[in-house]
């Protein structure tokens, strides 16, 4: 994976090639676009809500999230921004952010100016039929969250988010069928799933029990790959993972 000015993260060009074939030029275009690239903290507040962001993120390595908190502190977190995700600020549609961006861990980030992330939509037509298709899969993506919210108790909904990001950190390279890294707090996924910190404990601890699940030093392992997806009812059609 390269990490120098010049060099694109391979997760990145995987994510975005599930949307179109990137050529040779449209790879050089996206690479000279980075700025810099930078280590981030845990717990850094990348872009505030409100604000009038200038500059996007890929997420290199780590795990960030766009997140709303209401007036009381409470935060919701709305996606989870894993490796091959970008943040795009849309600067020449909207005129300020109406959700924040945080690293939920420690990440390193490409830095790209929202000109130029501009640029290369205009510049570049697989590029803007893969950014395009980014945001598709991230609408598809919070309405599938939304059906969980409203339809699926709290069990079902946090392994319908593990099955989830199994199929997502597998299709950069990030996991296998059974096992992948999951760095996340049991806040953090409270947080993301809409429950209390007490019962995300109590399904977590129910999901271990049932055998569906072993979660150990930050690494999870799927003990029944076939068994969590009955439970979860869980498709991936909705990550529209499917190369073109």
């Amino acid at each position: 994976m390269g990490t120098g000015l010049g060099a694109m993260p391979q997760a990145l060009l995987m994510r975005l090639e599930h949307g179109t074939t990137l050529g040779h030029a449209e790879k050089a275009a996206l690479a000279a676009s980075v700025n810099a690239y930078e280590r981030v903290p845990p717990r850094t507040v990348l872009v505030e809500e409100s604000a009038r962001p200038r500059t996007g993120y890929a997420v290199v390595e780590g795990f960030a999230c766009h997140y709303r908190q209401g007036r009381d502190g409470k935060r919701q977190i709305t996606a989870l921004l894993l490796p091959g995700d970008l943040y795009d600020p849309q600067t020449s549609i909207l005129h300020g952010a109406d959700h924040g961006v945080a690293t939920l861990t420690g990440c390193l980030v490409a830095v790209i100016g929202a000109t130029a992330l501009e640029r290369l939509k205009l510049e570049h037509p697989r590029l803007a039929r893969a950014f395009t298709w980014r945001l598709l899969t991230e609408a598809s993506t919070a309405r599938e969250w939304i059906v969980g919210l409203g339809t699926r108790p709290a069990g079902k909904r946090f392994a319908h988010l593990l099955c989830e990001l199994q199929a997502r950190l597998q299709a950069v390279g990030l996991a296998s069928e059974t096992c992948y890294r999951l760095p996340l707090t049991w806040e953090d996924l409270a947080d993301t799933l809409g429950i209390s910190l007490v019962h995300m404990n109590r399904v977590a601890q129910e999901m271990r029990d049932t055998g569906l699940i072993t979660f150990r030093d930050k690494m999870l392992t799927i003990e029944d790959a076939a068994r969590l997806r009955v439970f979860a009812d869980f498709s991936p059609a909705y990550l529209h993972l499917t190369p073109p």
